[in-house]
């Protein structure tokens, strides 16, 4: 309650005036604080305990900026250090968090040198709705993207909330479960100014290639073919034959009739750089706080040419005045990529560059046609040399976030929070590709025009959230805490793209140079708005540090739904026990350190799987419409309609759990078993034909999911100078589709005639997804 403080010496020893009846907080990195009252003596020793191992002694960063207890969690849930992110060097903070706890599956969406991550926690809910979980940064709604471009050294711990209870004050965004990433607020050292550098360096390159058969060589049905891209002519016999299409002087390529293995595949690549500088300057006194951190990420990818560079600037500060508390956040982005832009339609998007490397019989010698053009070792495809640096695409990209929340102090008892943030993230985007003149004497067509194209797209955000906080102790045994907000979110898209075929110029890439424009279906300026509006209230109550009950209650507006069915109430509640507080002969123990029990049901609702505007009757350009034989283009009415009683998907979740922890700490288990139901699913269903319509949007279905978790910590040895930590995790999940609606499958991905002849499918009765050939 003052600002008396001191420091002790190497041993431990200290001094400070303090008079009787005050109370001594101790306090030291990473560990528990411990407070005392002065009592008769001038002598008060304390001995602290580390913060990761003491299960009522940590609060954790839950939803919204809501601080609990372990012991009052009433949910699934798992925290990461900051430490525990960086303690490998991984350059991208969200992949560092692999393996760190189970049930959650972080995948590359994307293997390109800029490189999107996805995060599942547990299994999928929803068909066509968002599957991803939600992530949070400082209090604000985010995304997995501007987490991966954040500095380890700029993140402080992070809060993964699998269980849905725990997510649900969130309401639909959570359905997924919620990652809460707390970025670093100031220095651990009082009034002293901490600077860090850091730098590294990364390599990479292939590590394995799938595998291909090494008996046989370029052809088909033990043929002979030097154009052919099968890998089923004669056996090998090691004689010297000309590979691939001819060059019009006449040469051919000559190579050896034998397999020259996986090599010549991984020499197509590279070997990749990525460097990484990062300085933090922090300082925390006098009741602020101030953190700037500067980062730089740049990537030479293991495709020649393709370059990534990124820059990063996060300022977190804050101050407290009086009864005010006020904290503002700054995070600035600016990236750049270049790379290969091998999927586009004109470089024949039917293939990628891997897809026709291993198109290569294993007897090509692959980085012999690395200077012959179009001139490839096969008829049907560019030489993927030619195409990579012949197919481009570069990005340009801004993402700004301001954030500031104050807070108010009434009493000691009574708070008010405003969480207030705004997200600019503009991105500027061509891709080009110059014209391929198939060779005379090649066994396909596989012309394509030059092109070019060019978008921006700007998404403006705001999210506000504002907050009564109440602390009361209705009793000596009996403690409330109630939070009770209003939440607003505002989210404007605006993109406009152009672009074309064939250039009066070649290898000048502007709009001004394209001859003939695109279809209207490719140009494109659309604006799309979305309302997202919430009253909720979350209620802890605390009954002699053993018992713990949490109520919370959502009741959610979304713009997207169908007007009389765009707000719904979402609650749950859960309960937590603490054997080891409650029973005395457990207090004791020196074999149990501590257990907790806790379950929790929650129901949660979604528009996630409805777009801005899929519910209005719009009207769509139909290019040759109504003149099949004409260049003439009219409106034409959209094809799917959305049912006008079209309901959220709805997500009941019934979990149960339990965290032991043994031999003071040294043994740590947790475990939680659960079941998710999803009803009125929201899928496209046919109608007749009559109809004049392809289907309807409506609730159709319903999925089942169970699943189990286990984390188990150890610590084997412990000693002054040494110690060894180490966690093993498992889980495994079945969702079963238990209604597909008007049928007996649902199509999430038709595989179409370019692409092979399989549907991603939920199918009635077994395990979603399904690969349906």
């Amino acid at each position: 309650g003052t600002k008396r403080g001191t420091q002790t010496d190497v041993d431990g020893k200290y001094s400070i005036k303090a008079s009787q009846g005050e109370t001594l907080v101790f306090s030291f990195i990473d560990m528990a604080s411990q407070e005392s009252k002065v009592g008769a003596s001038n002598s008060v020793n304390a001995k602290l305990v580390s913060s990761a191992t003491k299960l009522d002694e940590v609060l954790i960063t839950g939803a919204l900026g809501i601080k609990r207890n372990k012991s009052a969690v009433t949910s699934s849930y798992s925290t990461v250090k900051g430490d525990d992110i960086r303690v490998a060097g991984n350059p991208d903070p969200l992949r560092a968090l692999i393996g760190k706890t189970s049930g959650v599956t972080i995948n590359a969406t994307t293997n390109g040198v800029s490189g999107d991550n996805s995060i599942r926690i547990r299994s999928m809910v929803s068909l066509t709705g968002n599957t991803e979980a939600l992530v949070v940064i400082d209090d604000v709604i985010s995304t997995a993207a501007v987490f991966s471009s954040l500095a380890p050294d700029s993140v402080e711990n992070v809060t993964i909330l699998k269980g849905a209870q725990g997510a649900a004050l969130y309401g639909s965004q959570g359905k997924s479960g919620v990652v809460v990433v707390t970025t670093k607020k100031g220095s651990k050292s009082q009034e002293k100014v901490d600077v860090r550098y850091s730098s590294g360096v990364d390599f990479e390159s292939i590590n394995f290639v799938p595998l291909r058969q090494t008996k046989y060589g370029q052809g088909w049905y033990g043929v002979i073919d030097q154009q052919e891209n099968g890998g089923w002519g004669p056996l090998f016999d090691g004689v010297v034959r000309p590979v691939g299409i001819t060059l019009p002087d006449g040469t051919d390529v000559l190579s050896p009739y034998s397999t020259k293995g996986d090599d010549v595949i991984k020499d197509f690549y590279n070997t990749g750089t990525l460097y990484q500088n990062n300085i933090s300057v922090a300082l925390s006194g006098n009741d602020s706080y101030f953190n700037l951190n500067l980062n730089n990420y740049k990537r030479d990818f293991i495709l020649q040419g393709d370059r990534f560079n990124r820059n990063n600037v996060l300022l977190n500060i804050g101050k407290k005045m009086g009864k005010w508390n006020l904290s503002s956040s700054i995070n600035y982005i600016n990236s750049r990529t270049v790379q290969a832009n091998v999927n586009s339609a004109t470089s024949r998007g039917d293939y990628t560059l891997l897809t026709n490397l291993l198109q290569a019989a294993s007897n090509i010698p692959i980085s012999e046609f690395k200077n012959r053009g179009l001139y490839g070792w096969n008829g049907y495809y560019q030489n993927p040399y030619w195409a990579k640096d012949n197919n481009r695409l570069e990005e340009n990209r801004d993402f700004f976030n301001v954030s500031l929340n104050p807070k108010f102090e009434i009493n000691k008892n009574i708070t008010i929070l405003a969480n207030n943030s705004v997200q600019v993230d503009s991105r500027s985007q061509i891709s080009y590709a110059n014209a391929a003149q198939t060779p005379d004497n090649a066994d396909a067509d596989f012309n394509s025009p030059a092109s070019f194209y060019q978008s921006k797209f700007n998404r403006l955000f705001y999210y506000g959230d504002f907050i009564l906080n109440l602390d009361y102790d209705l009793s000596k045994k009996v403690g409330f805490k109630a939070n009770i907000g209003q939440n607003f979110q505002y989210l404007r898209n605006n993109r406009i793209s152009q672009g074309g075929l064939n250039f009066l110029v070649p290898g000048w890439y502007n709009i001004r140079n394209v001859i003939n424009p695109d279809l209207p279906s490719t140009l494109n300026n659309s604006n799309t708005l979305n309302n997202i509006t919430a009253t909720y209230a979350n209620v802890d109550l605390e009954y002699d540090d053993y018992l713990f009950l949490n109520l919370t209650s959502r009741y959610e507006g979304n713009s997207v739904g169908v007007k009389g069915n765009q707000f719904f109430l979402y609650p749950s509640a859960g309960l937590s026990f603490i054997p080891t507080k409650a029973f005395g002969g457990l207090k004791d123990n020196n074999t149990i350190s501590n257990l907790k029990l806790f379950a929790n049901y929650s129901k949660i609702g979604s528009l996630d799987a409805v777009s801005p505007y899929d519910v209005l009757p719009l009207a769509t350009l139909s290019g040759g419409f109504p003149f099949p034989n004409g260049t003439a283009v009219s409106f034409n009415d959209e094809f799917v309609l959305a049912d006008p009683k079209l309901k959220p998907e709805m997500y009941t979740t019934f979990e149960t759990g339990f965290a032991l922890s043994l031999l003071k700490d040294r043994i740590m288990l947790e475990g939680t078993f659960y079941n998710t139901k999803t009803k009125d699913l929201i899928n496209q269903s046919s109608v007749s034909t009559a109809t004049g319509l392809v289907g309807v949007l409506s609730n159709n279905g319903s999925l089942e999911s169970k699943g189990y978790e286990f984390d188990l910590s150890f610590q084997p040895i412990k000693t002054n100078s040494f110690s060894w930590n180490g966690k093993i995790t498992y889980s495994a999940f079945k969702t079963t589709v238990k209604d597909a609606g008007d049928g007996d499958s649902v199509i999430i991905f038709d595989g179409g005639s370019a692409g092979p002849d399989f549907n991603i499918s939920a199918v009635e009765g077994e395990n979603f997804p399904s690969i349906v050939g």
